[in-house]
């Protein structure tokens, strides 16, 4: 297959699947991040904030702030990865989907160019099988018709060498009888 035909299926391919579906699957992908992103750094802002409250008490308050400020990081902590997880699950879910889509499209198309090749090929074949059996038509008529022509010459190239035959006969006899 010749470059300009490959370059052609290619850009005809890749037209398929759109440069919009991707920039928004893109887009998406990249706002779910950041939203992820702010909650948890809000989240370690307050237990920073919490942490440093707690550093300045006495150390018995200390003591008993520290342990239940650790439980509540503790329960924030999997609160947080409780709220989390379902947001990433329907995240990975959403994307995985996409991508199963697209797999499909791009399965799809490639099915739809190959079989379009194949046609193409095919009508290729039957084109340059038509133009041969033409060729050889022509060829073979162009043969017969340069046979025909030698043919032709041979004859006269054999009257002309009879009629010098009989001319030389002749001027001999002339010659002889002189």
């Amino acid at each position: 297959m010749d470059q300009e035909t490959k370059t052609y299926l290619d850009q005809r391919l890749f037209t398929v699947v759109n440069k919009e579906d991707l920039e928004k699957l893109r887009q998406e992908v990249k706002a779910n991040y950041r939203q992820l992103r702010e909650e948890t750094k809000t989240h370690l802002l307050e237990g920073f904030e919490l942490i440093k409250v707690g550093l300045e008490r006495t150390p018995r308050e200390e003591k008993e702030k520290r342990d239940s400020f650790r439980t509540e990081v503790r329960e924030r902590l999997e609160k947080l990865s409780n709220e989390t997880k379902p947001l990433l699950e329907q995240w990975n879910q959403g994307l995985v989907s996409s991508l199963d889509r697209l797999r499909e499209e791009v399965q799809s198309v490639f099915a739809h160019a190959k079989l379009e090749m194949s046609r193409n090929l095919q009508m290729v074949q039957e084109e340059q099988a038509r133009q041969g059996a033409s060729s050889r038509e022509e060829w073979k008529v162009e043969i017969d018709r340069m046979a025909k022509g030698v043919e032709e010459v041979r004859e006269q190239i054999k009257r002309v060498a009879d009629e010098a035959s009989v001319l030389h006969d002749k001027i001999k006899e002339e010659f002889t009888g002189i």
